[in-house]
This record gives C-alpha cells, sequence and structure tokens, in this order.
C-alpha cells in the first residue's frame, strides 16, 4: 500500500485495545489517484509494532455497486462507532467476543435462527456501501435489517465461515474487530430458504472472502456493522490463524 498510496489516508475511524495492546483503523486510502477502502490492524509490544494486517479493496468504478467512484464523501462511517457508551449500555469483553461469534455461526448455519442478538434496526456495510435497509439496493434482502435477513435463510449458499478470530475489543465504545474467512462451495444450484421458497444460487463459481469486520455491540446486541472484504482463492488459508475443522 505504502508504494502505491497517492494520497494520505483519509475519513479514517479509529479504536482501540488497551488490554491487548492493539490498534485499529477504517477508512479510505488513494491508489494512483483511485479511492480504495482499507481496514488495519496493529499489536504494540514494548513500544514496538509487532504485528500489521490489512485488507485494501479498491471497487470497479463500472460495476455496480460501486459506492466509490472518486468520491470522498461517499464513505460515512456510522457515528455509533466512534461514540462513548454509557457504562449503562456497556457489554462485557468476552460476552461481545460470544455475540460476534454468534453472528458469523448464524451465518454459516443461516436457518432462520437467529444465535445472536441484533437491534430491530441493525446495519451493516460492506466496502462502504449499505447492505441493510436499503431501498436502493435492487436485492430485496438489501431492504430489511441485519437479524431479518439472517431470518429470511438468504445467505444459505456460505458454506462455511472459518479461521475466525477476535483480535480487539474496545469495551468503552463497545466495538469487537474480527476477522473470519467465508467459503462459497458453490455445490449447490438451488436450495430452500427458512419459509421452504427455493431460491437459485447467485454462487457460479467456487470463491472465498476475507475480511476484517468491526461490530458495534450495544446494551448486548449488536446494532451496527463496517467490513472491508476481499475476493480470495477458493479456501485459502489464513496467515493469522487456522481451524483444526
Amino acid at each position: 500500500m505504502w508504494g502505491t498510496a497517492t494520497a494520505a489516508p483519509s475519513k479514517i475511524l479509529k479504536f482501540t485495545d488497551a488490554q491487548t495492546e492493539q490498534v485499529g483503523a477504517f477508512g479510505l486510502v488513494e491508489q494512483r489517484g483511485q479511492l480504495a477502502f482499507f481496514a488495519l490492524r496493529l499489536k504494540v509490544v514494548d513500544g514496538r509494532i509487532a504485528e500489521a494486517e490489512s485488507l485494501t479493496n479498491q471497487p470497479d468504478r463500472t460495476r455496480p455497486p460501486s459506492p466509490l467512484a472518486g468520491d470522498p464523501d461517499a464513505l460515512v462511517h456510522y457515528a455509533a462507532m466512534s461514540q462513548v457508551l454509557p457504562p449503562g449500555q456497556r457489554t462485557p469483553r468476552r460476552r461481545m467476543i460470544d455475540l460476534a461469534n454468534g453472528y458469523f455461526s448464524t451465518l454459516q448455519l443461516n436457518d432462520g435462527k437467529l444465535v445472536t442478538a441484533f437491534t430491530e434496526d441493525c446495519r451493516r456495510q460492506e466496502n462502504g456501501f449499505e447492505t441493510t435497509l436499503n431501498p436502493k439496493f435492487d436485492r430485496p434482502e438489501a431492504k430489511l435489517s441485519c437479524g431479518e435477513q439472517f431470518k429470511t435463510g438468504t445467505f444459505i449458499f456460505d458454506t462455511a465461515v472459518r479461521d475466525r478470530d477476535y483480535m480487539l475489543v474496545d469495551e468503552p465504545h463497545g466495538l469487537v474487530l474480527a476477522r473470519a474467512f467465508i467459503d462459497h462451495s458453490a455445490a449447490a444450484a438451488e436450495d430452500r430458504l427458512a419459509d421452504g421458497s427455493v431460491m437459485k444460487s447467485y454462487i457460479r463459481s467456487p470463491n472465498s472472502l476475507s475480511m476484517l469486520e468491526l461490530f458495534h455491540i450495544a446494551s448486548g446486541r449488536i446494532d451496527r456493522i463496517e467490513v472491508v472484504h476481499i475476493d480470495v482463492p477458493y479456501g485459502m488459508p489464513s496467515v493469522w490463524r487456522r481451524d483444526d475443522d
């Protein structure tokens, strides 16, 4: 990224975990004149950077949805992500990790049952694009909240959410930074949604996503999510973690 950046990063959302001495950031970086989304994690040991992890997604401006198209104002972080929570709305650290892991478990099974907790208006943006409660997105599930989407079973074609890790917990701001890979085997041409209706698969060939995902949790419920993800070869292993199964 340092070799291709043509301007300083902007629109930066920062978060910290004093207990594990880690910091993170989501924002924009300009590469050869074109804006891209980035997510970053750093771990510090004895005052020096010991680990550095980042993902950069540079959207194709000719393909929808392309939220940037050279416009830095297209990225708007959720306001809740940068606000300090009142003590009464904070969630214990281990419970926050459990809720984030439950999100991935719900996504992996996607049988219409929730094994995590959401607010009624939970919203998510992926690479800067709103994929929930978005009337402009042409897919019907995009008009629903996070929990409503999962209850439909629309992500039934996500075959595994693996190599999960929860590296950073910012309790005052209610944030959990997670890493995961989503596999799409493309084995099923169709499957049944939670209501029994048949849905044709939108996955045409095996592929995986590598992601850094930021969860905002208030009063024991996930209410906002920001994620940066990139396409990677199917089944590509994590360099940080490998689940036994």
